[in-house]
C-alpha cells in the first residue's frame, strides 16, 4: 500500500468505513449502546471497539488472506449483523468483497486453521495500520485461542458472576473461617 497513513487517507473503501455511523438512528438506546450494554462495556471501550472492527472490515477487504476477529471484534459484528438493513443494505455496499460471517465446523484442523487467521490477521494490522494492535481488543493469540473457553449470554440482573480465581480463593477463606471456629468452639 505504499505510504500507509496516505493510502488510507486516499483508499475509498477506508473513507466510506470511517465514515460509516452503525445502525445510525435517532433512538435513544443505539447500537453503541446496546453494544456497551450487552457486553458490560463502558460506552468507551464500546466505541473503541467499533473503531477496531471498522479497522477489521478494512483488513479483510484490502490484507489479501482470510482474517479472524478477536473475541471483542466478534461481539460487535455479531450485534451489527442483527442491523440486518444497515448491514447488508449500507455497510456491505462500500466494501469490497461480501463481508460473510461463518461459524467454525469446529475440530482441530478448524481451530489450527483459525489461529493461523488471526496471526495473519495481527501481522497485517501492523503492517497496514503501522502500529501494533491494541492488546484490549486484540489479545496475543495465546489468550484468543486459550483451552476451555466456555462464554455464555446471561442476564447478570439474575445471576453472580464471579472470576474462578476470586471464587477460589473465596471459598478457600470460607473453609478456613469455618475450620477455625470449628476448632475454637
Amino acid at each position: 500500500m505504499g505510504n500507509p497513513i496516505k493510502s488510507l487517507n486516499e483508499d475509498d473503501i477506508w473513507v466510506a468505513i470511517q465514515a460509516h455511523e452503525i445502525g445510525k438512528s435517532n433512538s435513544a438506546f443505539g447500537f453503541k449502546d446496546r453494544l456497551a450494554s450487552e457486553n458490560n462495556w463502558s460506552t468507551k471501550f464500546a466505541e473503541d471497539a467499533i473503531q477496531e472492527y471498522k479497522r477489521f472490515m478494512f483488513l479483510l477487504c484490502r490484507c489479501g488472506h482470510p482474517v479472524t476477529p478477536s473475541v471483542e471484534i466478534d461481539q460487535v459484528w455479531h450485534l451489527h449483523l442483527l442491523y440486518t438493513k444497515d448491514y447488508w443494505e449500507i455497510f456491505a455496499d462500500k466494501l469490497s468483497l461480501t463481508p460473510h460471517h461463518g461459524p467454525t465446523r469446529g475440530g482441530k484442523a478448524e481451530a489450527s486453521k483459525f489461529h493461523e487467521w488471526y496471526e495473519l490477521t495481527l501481522s497485517s494490522y501492523k503492517r497496514i495500520f503501522c502500529e501494533t494492535p491494541p492488546e484490549s481488543f486484540w489479545p496475543p493469540s495465546s489468550e484468543r485461542f486459550r483451552e476451555n473457553q466456555n462464554y455464555k449470554f446471561i442476564d447478570i440482573s439474575q445471576m453472580l458472576v464471579v472470576p474462578r480465581k476470586k471464587a477460589v480463593s473465596f471459598c478457600l477463606l470460607l473453609v478456613l473461617a469455618l475450620l477455625v471456629v470449628l476448632f475454637y468452639k
